[in-house]
């Protein structure tokens, strides 16, 4: 992939070059390292005692897959790219098991990024994400809960028809306000 380097060897002894030597770390030891900007045929030549010998390797190099974007919605995120993605909390650099699909939604507030691999095995990381939970699901228990407006930015108003009723709020921390 555009970038990554690999190790050229060769055994036997004598004295080495390799041409081209661009894109080379030394073109004339036995095991350079390589890091050629487009795919390149190295020819290596090995003289030993006035015997000559002459090898070649191909160091192919793939494009990076584009870079992908992320689109912050309400309840999700969505890369650009439609497939090999792999999502990550940039917040513990873990990454998020079973979270390969073009959407991610997350369980919390933080900041995000997705990592796309390609066909190749090349790949690109977008810049972070910030993911603010904003929604409030529907409390489905038939008890007459109203919760307004949803998602809510600033304040929100909580309607219900009932009496003697407790109502916990956190913070986007998970801690209990009081």
């Amino acid at each position: 992939c555009m970038g990554a380097t690999t190790n050229l060897y060769s055994t036997g002894g004598g004295t080495y070059v390799w041409a081209p030597s661009v894109g080379l770390s030394n073109s004339n030891i036995s095991n350079p390292v390589a890091n050629p900007t487009v795919t390149t045929t190295y020819v290596l030549t090995v003289t030993n005692n006035n015997c000559t010998a002459t090898d070649n390797v191909i160091v192919t190099v793939n494009p990076l897959p584009a870079t992908p974007t992320i689109t912050v919605a309400t309840n999700d995120l969505t890369s650009s790219s439609i497939s090999g993605n792999q999502w990550y909390n940039n917040t513990n650099q873990s990454k998020i098991v079973n979270a390969t699909l073009q959407k991610y939604i997350p369980n919390a507030s933080g900041s995000y990024y997705v990592m796309v691999t390609d066909n190749n095995n090349c790949t690109a990381k977008s810049l972070p994400a910030q993911f603010v939970w904003t929604n409030i699901e529907t409390y489905k228990n038939n008890s007459n809960i109203s919760i307004y407006p949803n998602p809510a930015k600033n304040n929100i108003t909580v309607s219900i028809n009932k009496k003697d009723v407790v109502i916990n709020v956190l913070i986007i921390q998970g801690i209990l306000m009081k």
